[in-house]
């Protein structure tokens, strides 16, 4: 039976991913060298450049966040969101490494926020009924 409640949460929660995943896609190499930079800062190797990572995870965060938003294997695009939003807020966000205490500040709150986001995307995937 449909929802209009969960339909306009999943679709106020699934925006904030259409829309990165568009930003992403729109200029994936902006992201691609923060992506490549933060990586080797924790001696990771990527398996492709970073701007093809960032355009993946566009693409993924759009196609994700539409079928959430439209009901269509809710659960699964949420599970899939959150597992994306990991990397993405530990790489993006990384306030434990600011000095400056305004930066700091703003990379926590963002972080926070993507720490909730995280939360209410886990609250769509153990959501047993549409």
């Amino acid at each position: 039976m449909f929802n209009p409640a969960k339909f306009v949460a999943r679709a106020l929660l699934g925006a904030v991913f259409i829309n990165g995943g568009i930003g992403q896609l729109k200029a994936p190499d902006k992201l691609g060298s923060v992506v490549e930079a933060e990586a080797a800062g924790y001696g990771l190797e990527l398996p492709t450049a970073g701007q093809d990572l960032v355009t993946l995870n566009g693409a993924g965060m759009v196609a994700a966040g539409t079928a959430m938003t439209l009901g269509i294997l809710p659960r699964t695009s949420a599970a899939t969101l959150a597992g994306m939003m990991a990397p993405t807020t530990v790489i993006g966000h990384p306030f434990w490494k600011q000095e400056d205490p305004g930066k700091r500040a703003q990379k926590l709150s963002s972080f926070l926020s993507n720490v909730a986001i995280i939360g209410g995307l886990m609250m769509v995937a153990m959501d047993r009924k549409k």
